[in-house]
């Protein structure tokens, strides 16, 4: 599933005018240069944790556990193993903030991508546009249900809730603690951010590599197919 940026692109040219292209290119712009910092940032995460030299599962989990007594008894050879976990949890945190930015970014290509401005009442104030405000509004005008539909889908899958959830607590409230652990389950190790609070609700704790893979497999299909539908409404409309 791939969104055609530059057709959509073009399809707003042919739509409303160069001028639209030029309001809409920096957002555009900017939302494909943040999903690869997401990316660069989820790719850190995970590299830095790969601080043994040996490929083999079993060897691997074994000097994982050699390393995490290591730690608990304070002993200096654990320096370079707690300087990864330092390193890879700035960058879950990283990768989440980054993440989270997207939704804002992407409010701003839609509605410059559908020329809000061109219909009456349509106009937000660009310091409160946000992904809500602009769904609000299109649903209000009625300009694509396909579109409203996907934008709904995105805002209400429990990858972003718990990603809303978890940036505003870190961004505005506390760090949210982790830990290191070996998952004798499936002979993995890694991070883990613990259970937290927000807004009276309780979020269980997820494996870091869950949050920077499959959490954002879901927020990024979800970009996509509000992309998609972008393009196709415009398609028609041209």
């Amino acid at each position: 599933m791939t969104w055609k940026t530059e057709e959509f692109l073009k399809l707003v040219e042919k739509c409303y005018g160069s001028h639209q292209v030029e309001l809409l290119r920096p957002s555009l712009c900017s939302l494909t240069w943040k999903l690869i910092m997401v990316c660069y940032h989820a790719y850190e995460a995970k590299e830095k944790l790969k601080i043994f030299s040996t490929d083999r599962d079993s060897e691997n989990i074994k000097e994982v556990i050699k390393q995490i007594f290591l730690q608990v008894s304070e002993s200096k050879e654990a320096s370079n193993f707690l300087e990864a976990q330092f390193i890879s949890e700035a960058n879950v945190i990283a990768f989440a903030q980054s993440l989270h930015s997207t939704a804002d970014i992407l409010a701003h290509v839609i509605y410059h991508g559908l020329n809000f401005e061109s219909y009456t009442e349509g106009h937000i104030d660009e310091n409160i546009l946000g992904l809500s405000n602009v769904r609000e509004k299109l649903q209000k005008l009625g300009i694509d249900l396909n579109i409203l539909s996907a934008i709904d889908k995105f805002l209400n899958s429990p990858a972003f809730v718990y990603l809303q959830a978890y940036v505003n607590t870190t961004k505005h409230r506390s760090l949210i603690d982790s830990k290191y652990s070996v998952f004798l389950s499936d002979m993995k190790h890694g991070i883990i951010i613990s259970s937290f609070e927000y807004k009276g609700k309780k979020w269980p704790e997820k494996r870091a590599d869950d949050f920077t893979t499959k959490d954002f497999k879901v927020i990024n299909e979800g970009i996509i197919s509000i992309g998609i539908e972008m393009n196709n409404f415009l398609e028609q409309l041209k």
